[in-house]
């Protein structure tokens, strides 16, 4: 099954709690929408503090471009544009596990900030969406990951 059409399946508001890159624990919603006979994907995610702070905002569009790859399009409360995230890579290791990491630009170039979200279905019911970055000069690591579940 293409990815976009996993998404699809999984159409509605998850919850679920990680935490952030000093470790901090945080609460999250991801609300997922199928667009125009399912051809893509948007994604609302929220993070908020235990004290009720919303310390993350996202609104994402996942689709196929016209060169036929899987895209990514945020658009993030940390950044001030929008960076256009190729998949990077692919898992359809069996029904059940579909993962895909989506870049925005090289890991390995320090001379740039760099960035990758990566959404993850590891079983029914359950979303792994986690955030990596480095900063200009500076190491690439995971930064956030939140594990929701679905509610209908």
């Amino acid at each position: 099954m293409h990815f976009i059409h996993a998404l699809a399946d999984c159409e509605g508001v998850w919850r679920g709690s990680g935490s952030n890159q000093q470790g901090q624990p945080f609460s999250g919603r991801l609300e997922i929408t199928p667009l125009v006979g399912r051809r893509a994907i948007q994604f609302h995610y929220l993070a908020t503090s235990r004290d009720g702070n919303r310390i993350h905002e996202e609104v994402s569009l996942l689709g196929v471009a016209g060169n036929g790859q899987l895209c990514l399009w945020p658009v993030m409360s940390e950044t001030e544009t929008v960076l256009h995230h190729l998949s990077a890579d692919q898992e359809f290791c069996s029904d059940s596990l579909n993962r895909h990491t989506f870049r925005y630009g090289l890991p390995t170039d320090r001379q740039m900030f760099r960035h990758a979200i990566t959404i993850e279905l590891p079983d029914a019911g359950t979303l792994l969406y986690s955030h990596a970055w480095g900063l200009p000069g500076g190491e690439f690591a995971e930064q956030s990951m939140c594990r929701f579940y679905h509610r209908d």
